[in-house]
């Protein structure tokens, strides 16, 4: 009797722990060996890729008005299909390759708003769109986009979510406008001719994939203002109106 007991408390406490030390070696030793093996085969596809690869050079325009005064921002953006490792992630399991587009830099289109404040337009996902689709007619609306007025000074950001078919502007206050942005031409040619192979960088996909989150990252501080309509303001971190933020921003966002 006192076997069985023996070999059911060790069954009971053996089967957990060898569970926990086959997960911890997944996870700590066998996990990270397969993330870097990828990498490793994956940055070798890429550089044959930019030795031989055709890269999209992709013109971005929007209009940005204040006052009478309209003006076009532009932005050229390289997209490249590539190889690329994605390490180990509770969301998406094991580590994994892949083949798709990516952009060298950041698909993004900037301006200055007519405050001086800086206006992003992030272009997210434009890159594949390039790719997915065999035959584009010119110009295309860029469905895609979320804007921001930012203001590095203040660590702070107006966010402008996309709205879609219902408005023309992507960015609408009274103290001026920029209109949804427009893919205007599309060029083929050498990948290697436009950048360099340090420039694309590893085929390690970064964890933060937004390209504004990128451009401006966590340890810049910024932080997403809200306008707040009963006071018609624009507000900082603590909820609280900002006025340098509102002067930036301009009031009444529409």
């Amino acid at each position: 009797m006192s076997k069985a007991l023996l070999w059911i408390i060790g069954i009971l406490i053996g089967v957990p722990a060898a569970i926990v030390a086959f997960l911890a070696f997944l996870l700590f030793v066998f996990y990270p060996l397969q993330h870097s093996w990828n990498v490793y085969r994956m940055d070798a596809k890429n550089d044959r890729v930019w030795q031989e690869g055709i890269a999209r050079v992709v013109t971005v325009e929007a209009d940005l008005g204040g006052g009478k005064d309209i003006k076009t921002l532009t932005a050229q953006v390289v997209c490249y299909e590539g190889y690329f490792a994605k390490p180990f992630r509770l969301k998406s399991g094991a580590p994994r390759t892949r083949q798709g587009p990516r952009s060298v830099g950041f698909e993004t289109l900037q301006g200055k708003f007519p405050t001086g404040a800086t206006v992003d337009i992030n272009l997210r996902f434009l890159c594949n769109r390039v790719f997915s689709t065999q035959d584009i007619e010119l110009p295309l609306k860029f469905k895609h986009n979320e804007a921001a007025i930012v203001a590095p000074e203040l660590s702070l950001y107006c966010r402008f979510r996309n709205k879609g078919t219902t408005s023309p502007y992507a960015i609408h206050t009274d103290a001026g406008w920029v209109g949804h942005a427009y893919i205007t031409a599309i060029e083929k040619r050498d990948l290697s001719s436009l950048t360099t192979r340090s420039e694309m960088g590893s085929s390690e996909t970064p964890s933060i994939t937004s390209g504004f989150t990128r451009r401006w990252p966590w340890a810049f501080g910024s932080h997403s203002s809200g306008w707040k309509a009963k006071d018609a303001c624009w507000t900082g971190r603590a909820g609280v109106c900002n006025e340098a933020l509102t002067n930036f921003c301009g009031k009444n966002p529409k």
